[in-house]
């Protein structure tokens, strides 16, 4: 049996720091584009990376339309204080991945608060946004 490594990283919070949310014109609308852009700032002295996760869902169409825009920052902290360029590959993918769920819970809830149909973030890989959050991380 081969050896479970852990993890360089642990996840110590999210927060939720803007949204909007608008209902769409036409209720009957259940169709939504979806955007996200990661970002981050990675501390070295301290080891803490905040990830920033911007997240877009509108209304494509004649008049697009935003319906729900967030800001969510998460903070995870690296156990061994590593260099900027030594942060492992995998960080990339699996902190959007371990964001991603409260993101989902967050949107639904706030749907089914404001008394409509709720809109139901579907499952996602987002693996893909890995290089432009790479490329959007800077040093403190």
């Amino acid at each position: 049996m081969s050896e479970v490594k852990k993890a360089a990283f642990t996840f110590e919070g999210y927060q939720v720091k803007k949204f909007t949310f608008e209902e769409p014109s036409d209720p009957k609308i259940d169709s939504f584009t979806l955007a996200f852009e990661p970002s981050g700032v990675y501390n070295e002295s301290t080891g803490i990376f905040q990830l920033k996760f911007d997240f877009r869902t509108f209304v494509q169409g004649g008049l697009e339309q935003d319906v729900i825009t967030a800001e969510v920052i998460s903070d995870f902290r690296f156990i061994d204080k590593v260099p900027l360029e030594e942060i492992p590959d995998y960080f990339y993918k699996n902190s959007i991945a371990i964001v991603f769920p409260y993101l989902r819970a967050f949107v639904s809830t706030l749907t089914f608060q404001a008394n409509i149909k709720p809109i139901i973030l579907p499952v996602m890989n987002l693996g893909g946004l890995e290089e432009t959050f790479r490329k959007k991380t800077i040093k403190k």
